[in-house]
């Protein structure tokens, strides 16, 4: 794995009803060399989005994120250096950013797929893991002009690139990547068997995918739709939801039967790992509840790590209902 210098796009363009392109796309001018189309959008990346159903959504990501590149333009007189985002890995209320952590971090000479990451910076300190190469990509590129001009990313200019990226029909060759990542933005996907079917499909023999989301908690669900459900309604107002975090939030969580059972039929390897349940659901109170301000105080470190020991403590009576899901499975 990872003896390729850089991955190559692959072309999603269709001709006619039946026939797809999959001609390889130069990084640098975005066209394919197959059918000659330009893929590069008015951001300076290339835009693989081609599912009408996506181009929706995509319009409106490029709409927010947009907004937040000009609010952010004219702040930013300095750029931040890729060492800082190693310190938003060690957040003690987020037990399971170490275990993801954990997971990444033997990821020297790897090829790395990062996928639907927003305006996310944590991400950007697996360069300092020396990947082969690390894409960053997202179904806006707007997101990813954010992070590109928030961060000094020219010392790694030869193993960074990115793009806007539709989850479910990945552009890349078959067995072209080794690593395929994706924080808290599976359950946003309407087709997951789909979507494990293409990460299945670019991973190289022996590569991984390496995943966070929300798993069913018995308990979490039930004060959720009962004693909860109140101030649920409540946060949703305040802070606002998504469709797709609702449909999600409310069906409970991902099932590690469902997910075992999609990945072996595929040919992989599951693996899962749970954490956090009174970490989680009391500093998910906070941010929500609570007014900004306080949440310096409240959010303290040092609560933090009393409630990620207390979670340790518990574990062999609360395991069963830990929230927060790294998930993933390995290709043989």
């Amino acid at each position: 794995m990872g003896t390729q210098s850089f991955v190559e796009l692959r072309c999603p363009n269709r001709h006619g009803m039946i026939e797809n392109c999959h001609g390889t796309i130069e990084w640098s001018s975005g066209i394919c060399r197959k059918c000659g189309t330009q893929h590069l959008d008015e951001n300076g990346y290339p835009n693989l989005v081609n599912r009408a159903e996506a181009k929706a959504e995509k319009a409106f990501y490029d709409h927010h994120y947009q907004n937040t590149f000009e609010r952010g333009s004219h702040t930013s007189f300095h750029k931040k250096q890729v060492e800082q985002a190693l310190a938003l890995w060690n957040d003690p209320w987020k037990q399971h950013d170490q275990v993801i952590w954990r997971n990444m971090c033997d990821i020297a000479n790897k090829r790395i797929l990062l996928l639907g990451n927003g305006e996310s910076d944590k991400e950007l300190a697996f360069l300092k893991l020396n990947p082969a190469a690390l894409i960053y990509s997202d179904l806006s590129s707007a997101a990813v002009k954010v992070i590109f001009e928030r961060y000094e990313i020219l010392p790694y200019g030869e193993i960074v690139r990115g793009a806007a990226i539709d989850a479910v029909s990945l552009p890349f060759h078959d067995g072209s990547l080794d690593i395929v990542y994706g924080y808290a933005m599976v359950h946003h996907l309407p087709n997951v068997r789909l979507f494990l079917t293409e990460v299945y499909r670019v991973l190289a023999p022996g590569g991984k995918c390496v995943f966070l989301d929300d798993a069913f908690a018995p308990v979490w669900q039930y004060a959720k739709l009962t004693i909860l459900r109140s101030l649920m309604r409540y946060s949703h107002r305040k802070t606002g939801i998504s469709p797709e975090d609702l449909r999600f939030s409310m069906s409970g969580g991902f099932r590690q039967s469902e997910l075992a059972n999609t990945i072996e039929s595929l040919g992989g390897e599951p693996w899962f790992e749970r954490s956090s349940f009174l970490a989680y659901i009391v500093g998910r109170g906070i941010e929500k509840l609570l007014p900004a301000h306080l949440h310096r105080v409240f959010l303290a470190p040092g609560i933090g790590r009393c409630l990620n020991a207390l979670d340790h403590f518990l574990a062999p009576l609360l395991r069963a209902n830990f929230i927060r899901l790294a998930w993933g499975f390995a290709k043989p």
